[in-house]
């Protein structure tokens, strides 16, 4: 049982402490530190805009956000009604500071764990299990429409103005709606698809993709020259072909491919050619 002796000192320790909490709360500068956040982040690539509807102070050392947007070139390309940012206490000591968000967002989950020694920026980036048909840069872009299941892991740079990404990607249960049928099909549909990735400032690299499917089995490789607005970007990609028993029945029943279906042998396989831009494709087929 503790006594009286210890019993005040501890009270008024609890009281002032609780204090501290209180007006740390309360007289938190929200707008201020929202504000530097976001100039943080348009500094870091002028590209890139942040928006926070609302951020304050929460237990035990974070801060909590809602209605989180960020955009690349007015466009939005990532929303999250919640998130939290936390810093390594440690590191706020030092000349490298990090901190840790993570966010539920689009159907899956957000982990960003940065490092921003100025005027550097480095990022690790994890996105789990996001729906394709949730993120807002993808919804009926050209006309298209997307679904499945994106997961990724890659580490981002910034430094002298120069940018830099490396990392792989997942996708799972894809259908992409098609603006123009292609080789009979109104769909393209994957159980799954996986590969790795770098971007170089605008210009974007595929290496070491595979997909499977019930309609194709394949490998995909190229690069796209990013452009704004992003149906301007200029694709130079090939992609071998495994066709499956519903592509095969696609090619036969459309008249213009029914050519092709006829010169297909069992687990033959061809290459597709994709040129243009992504409003504007063109496919040389082999």
């Amino acid at each position: 049982m503790i006594s009286g002796r210890f019993t005040k000192p501890l009270l008024y320790t609890l009281y002032f402490a609780a204090l501290c909490v209180f007006f740390l709360y309360v007289l938190f500068p929200a707008q201020s530190v929202k504000g530097y956040i976001q100039r943080q982040v348009q500094e870091a690539n002028p590209a890139y805009r942040l928006t926070i509807a609302r951020l304050q102070p929460a237990l035990p050392w974070h801060l909590s956000m809602s209605d989180i947007a960020l955009y690349l070139h007015g466009r939005k390309l990532l929303a999250a009604p919640q998130g939290t940012l936390s810093p390594r206490l440690l590191s706020l000591l030092g000349p490298q500071k990090r901190f840790d968000f993570a966010a539920a967002a689009m159907g899956g989950h957000i982990r960003v764990y940065v490092k921003h020694p100025p005027p550097q920026l480095a990022a690790e980036i994890h996105l789990e299990k996001i729906k394709l048909q949730k993120i807002p840069a993808l919804k009926a872009f050209g006309g298209r429409s997307a679904a499945g299941v994106l997961s990724s892991a890659f580490q981002y740079r910034r430094d002298k103005g120069f940018s830099r990404a490396d990392g792989s990607f997942s996708l799972s249960d894809v259908r992409i709606a098609l603006v123009n049928p292609f080789m009979g099909l109104k769909n393209v549909l994957l159980r799954s698809m996986s590969g790795k990735f770098t971007l170089r400032q605008d210009n974007l690299r595929f290496s070491q993709c595979t997909f499977s499917g019930r309609q194709a089995d394949g490998s995909l490789a190229g690069r796209i020259l990013l452009r704004q607005p992003p149906g301007d970007s200029r694709l130079n990609m090939e992609t071998v072909i495994r066709p499956q028993a519903e592509l095969l029945a696609a090619l036969k029943n459309s008249p213009t491919t029914r050519w092709l279906a006829a010169k297909t042998a069992p687990n033959a396989k061809f290459t597709l050619k994709l040129g243009g831009t992504i409003a504007k494709p063109s496919l040389n087929l082999r």
